[in-house]
């Protein structure tokens, strides 16, 4: 029962709602290598109010809504992969299993951040690199603010 509650939370928090509160309209590009990332998801992050926008990548563009304020930005791009070697004896896993293809830098472990206004205009580039060694130098264009 505690893990179905969970997942509904989890569900109910990503997306836009429509609880009453205003969002400013977000749109952007994410390249990747200098070239526009193909697909992906972008969250707009507010982990102290909970508040979390999904927004679907297409051809490095996104468009949305979201919350206004400070965000943190996590973005995703997921392909089904083997799964890794079983360590128990005799047991052998074959069903694919959803990995993280971007750098933790740019998801699990973000730094990225963007100002959401209410009124806009809220227009951000994410500029990515998947050499982990450019991290220092990439750091500062990705962090983007509205135009």
């Amino acid at each position: 029962m505690l893990c179905s509650t969970v997942v509904a939370i989890a569900i109910a928090g990503c997306g836009s709602s429509d609880d009453g509160r205003p969002r400013g309209v977000v749109r952007g590009m994410v390249t990747l290598d200098g070239s526009p990332l193909p697909e992906g998801e972008i969250y707009f992050l507010m982990p102290s109010a909970g508040d979390i926008e999904r927004l679907t990548i297409v051809d490095g563009n996104f468009y949305g809504k979201a919350l206004p304020g400070e965000r943190m930005i996590s973005i995703s791009v997921t392909k089904m992969m083997d799964p890794p070697p079983s360590t128990m004896p005799g047991i052998e896993f074959t069903e694919k299993v959803p990995t993280e293809t971007l750098p933790a830098r740019y998801n699990a472990e973000t730094t990225l951040t963007a100002t959401v206004s209410a009124d806009g205009p809220n227009e951000f580039t994410f500029e990515l690199t998947s050499d982990d060694k450019s991290n220092s130098s990439a750091t500062k264009k990705e962090v983007s603010r509205p135009r």
